[in-house]
């Protein structure tokens, strides 16, 4: 995610003072939501053996990321206003990790949402990503890209120094921070489409069967996970689309040199593409069964834990009096 600040840096004069308390609160509790947040599903996925699938690495992989974006972003941001400006090539490596931590969030959701395409719409090609390595290679490929995109354009600034080079370079990176915003949708509008075809199809197989064979479980069953997978992958996408297209769009037109007259609205644009990574633990927590399930099995046994230490607290005491 090429940074609005990235193609001019050398205008930052600092902060305005009006901006400082508003921007840091907010910064902060998102910051706070975000780590915590993905850390939880993190925790359940390492430590629940149910969770444990090859599905739920591509989830692991990008709940790292949202986090290191919680974890990075979040402290940069807060640096950068008490410390401001940064001198020399120091705001270069700054903006560099800032777009690291973006582009592996992006990347691993392109990753996500390339899984679930083909476990859907291709179910004969699914064993493709059933494989181990083919997963790790995926993966391994979506954070290497995401972290030599900006620590190239960083390489250009310090040793190259060539406006025209860069100025390219920018343009290209511009290019993909669009792709996802068109590539994501799309992808969803047919896993969508494949997905009510199953469920219209089973629905006249039942119509048609009921009364003289029994309708395959097997299927139905697929159908409805095919429908909870579209469900999870609909929320983080379209969640993803609101709060990246005003941060592109403003990301162009600072580029293109064109003046939006409007600060309060860049900085809105970039708390909103903070807040993409809020959204793993709400987004699994409501749509996907077995986070939901294991999430309760968590928070009951340490309610039930609670309960039972305050019984056997109070249990010596009762006999006492009884005595």
């Amino acid at each position: 995610m090429l940074t609005i600040n990235s193609s001019n840096t050398s205008d930052h004069e600092g902060p305005d003072d009006q901006q400082i308390p508003w921007t840091l609160w907010l910064r902060g509790v998102i910051g706070v939501i975000t780590v915590l947040g993905n850390l939880l599903v993190i925790l359940l996925i390492l430590t629940r053996p149910s969770l444990r699938t090859t599905p739920n690495w591509f989830v692991l992989s990008l709940a790292v990321a949202d986090f290191l974006v919680g974890l990075v972003i979040i402290s940069i941001a807060l640096v950068f206003i008490f410390l401001y400006p940064f001198k020399g090539y120091g705001v270069y490596f700054v903006l560099a990790i800032h777009d690291f931590v973006l582009y592996a969030s992006t990347s691993n959701l392109c990753a996500l949402t390339l899984n679930r395409y083909i476990r859907i719409v291709h179910p004969l090609k699914q064993n493709l990503l059933r494989k181990k390595s083919n997963v790790v290679m995926l993966l391994a490929f979506s954070w290497t890209v995401a972290f030599l995109l900006p620590f190239i354009l960083l390489v250009l600034r310090i040793f190259i120094q060539d406006s025209k080079v860069i100025r390219s370079y920018s343009t290209f990176l511009l290019c993909l921070d669009t792709f996802p915003c068109v590539f994501l949708p799309v992808a969803y509008c047919r896993v969508l489409c494949v997905v009510q075809h199953q469920r219209a199809q089973i629905t006249r197989q039942m119509s048609q069967l009921r009364h003289n064979y029994p309708v395959n479980s097997n299927e139905r069953e697929m159908c409805e996970n095919n429908k909870r997978s579209a469900n999870v992958l609909g929320g983080v996408i379209a969640f993803f689309v609101i709060t990246n297209v005003l941060y592109t769009v403003g990301a162009w037109l600072h580029f293109l040199g064109i003046p939006t007259q409007n600060s309060t609205l860049s900085r809105i644009s970039l708390l909103l593409l903070n807040t993409n990574s809020v959204n793993n633990i709400f987004v699994y927590g409501l749509f996907k069964k077995d986070f939901r399930e294991e999430m309760a099995k968590v928070f009951c046994r340490k309610l039930g834990n609670r309960v039972g230490s305050t019984r056997s607290f109070g249990s010596p005491t009762k006999r006492i009096m009884e005595m």
